[in-house]
C-alpha cells in the first residue's frame, strides 16, 4: 500500500496490484537485459532454479506433469555448461517469507543443487550467502 507503482508479469497479478494504485502490466524484467556476447575464454551463465518445480509441485508429486524430471534436467544444464567451460550463476527469484518449510524458494532448491557441484564454478547471486 505504500508503494509508487507495481509492476505485474501477468493478468491476474495486474487485476489483483491495481487495487492498490499505480499499477502496470509489463514482461519479466530478464527479457529486458542487453545480450552481451561472451568472449569464449571467460563464459558465463545465469540460471534460475524453481523451488516449486524443483519439489514436484505443491503436491510433491510432479503436480504439473512435466514430462522430464525438473532436477535430472536442471543437473544435466549444469552439467553441460561447466563442461563448456562456463561459470554459472545461480540467480533465485523466489525466497521464503518465514521460516516454514516454503515449497517456492528457489534460494533452497539453489542450494540443493550446489551440494553436487564444485563451488568454484557454481555461484549464487542473492543478498545471503550459501
Amino acid at each position: 500500500k505504500k508503494s509508487l507503482a507495481t509492476f505485474a508479469r501477468d493478468e491476474i497479478s495486474f487485476d489483483i496490484s491495481k487495487k492498490y494504485g499505480n499499477s502496470f502490466l509489463t514482461t519479466d524484467v530478464a527479457m529486458s537485459l542487453p545480450f552481451i556476447p561472451q568472449n569464449k575464454k571467460n563464459r558465463s551463465a545465469g540460471l534460475n532454479v524453481s523451488g516449486l518445480l524443483w519439489e514436484g509441485g505443491y503436491t510433491s508429486d510432479n503436480q504439473f506433469q512435466l514430462k522430464h524430471s525438473y532436477k535430472e534436467y536442471i543437473f544435466w544444464i549444469v552439467e553441460y555448461l561447466l563442461g563448456q567451460g562456463y561459470k554459472i550463476y545461480l540467480i533465485p527469484h523466489v525466497y521464503e517469507t518465514n521460516k516454514s518449510n516454503s515449497i517456492e524458494c528457489d534460494y533452497r532448491a539453489s542450494k540443493k543443487l550446489l551440494e553436487n557441484f564444485n563451488w568454484t564454478m557454481v555461484f549464487c547471486l542473492c543478498g545471503n550467502t550459501l
